[in-house]
């Protein structure tokens, strides 16, 4: 199970509520996920109706109907995970900001900052974290 990032992966869901997304089939000229990511796989994603958005990590599954689970919450128009009402919603794989630039995270109550050096942080303590496992998205380049 690898973090795959794939182009031109769109579907569409009717899914409401906080859990699993139900995949609805690929948008026109798009592919599913199942397609493009692949079953079992892990991909960054967001999902998004015109007025709301959530950014995530998940696991795409293969089933009737394909499923996308929200594993690790990224980003939102309103800072938690999004309440979905009814309605169609998109959501297509995407490569966040977030992850281009960890400087970029915002340090909420589940990420306390507690020791910086100018504008560097030296350690950094998590609370409240999902179970699961996490990797390292980032690599420290420095001079001896």
């Amino acid at each position: 199970m690898g973090l795959v990032h794939a182009d031109r992966v769109k579907e569409t869901t009717t899914t409401t509520g906080l859990g699993t997304y139900n995949l609805a089939g690929a948008v026109a000229g798009f592919r599913t996920f199942v397609a493009g990511v692949g079953t079992t796989n892990r991909c960054l994603y967001c999902v998004e109706n015109g007025t709301d958005w959530e950014i995530n990590e998940g696991v795409v599954t293969d089933a009737a109907p394909d499923t996308l689970t929200r594993a690790l919450f990224l980003a939102s128009s309103t800072g938690a995970a999004i309440n979905w009402g009814a309605g169609t919603k998109n959501v297509f794989a995407a490569y966040p900001a977030i992850r281009q630039n960890p400087r970029t995270t915002t340090l909420t109550a589940a990420y306390t900052n507690s020791t910086t050096t100018g504008t560097e942080v030296t350690s950094l303590s998590f609370t409240g974290l999902q179970p699961g496992t996490y990797y390292v998205c980032w690599a420290l380049l420095f001079q001896s």
